[in-house]
């Protein structure tokens, strides 16, 4: 089945997601993660697009974002990713091996307050049903704006 080019998708919130090819490991140390986190609050406003939650994992990452331009979003991944692929490889000597993420990243719409409360928290849990922290403010990977 083809997917739909983002051009096509309505704006709104979305959550969107990424993992390690094969599941691997993306962040190995704080260093890994701090350049990233800031990367993504960095980068986001120039892209217009306003972060609610993120929650950087091991393998994998989720970020609830609005965009008023899925191309916009697709434009911030792009750099983003782009140059967390680089840095990765710079920095574990990989230099010129391939993909470090399992393909583009994931997108899906959110389509109520309801859904955008249960996505933020769902995803500000992430490190706590992975068993890596016993509570969402031990983990100081994941940042947000959200509601009970």
């Amino acid at each position: 089945m083809a997917r739909i080019p983002r051009n096509k998708l309505a704006p709104g919130w979305y959550h969107c997601i990424n993992r390690g090819v094969g599941r691997q490991t993306l962040f190995f140390d704080e260093d890994d993660y701090r350049w990233m986190y800031e990367k993504l609050a960095s980068t986001a406003s120039q892209y217009e697009l306003e972060l609610r939650v993120f929650c950087l994992m091991p393998n994998h990452w989720h970020i609830v974002l609005y965009c008023s331009s899925p191309l916009q979003m697709s434009a911030f991944f792009k750099k983003v990713l782009h140059e967390h692929t680089r840095r990765h490889h710079a920095k574990y000597l990989k230099i010129g091996h391939g993909p470090i993420y399992q393909g583009r990243f994931k997108s899906f719409l959110i389509t109520s307050e309801e859904a955008l409360n249960e996505i933020s928290n769902y995803v500000l849990q992430n490190p706590i049903r992975a068993g890596l922290t016993k509570c969402m403010e031990e983990w100081k990977w994941i940042w947000g704006q959200w509601k009970d």
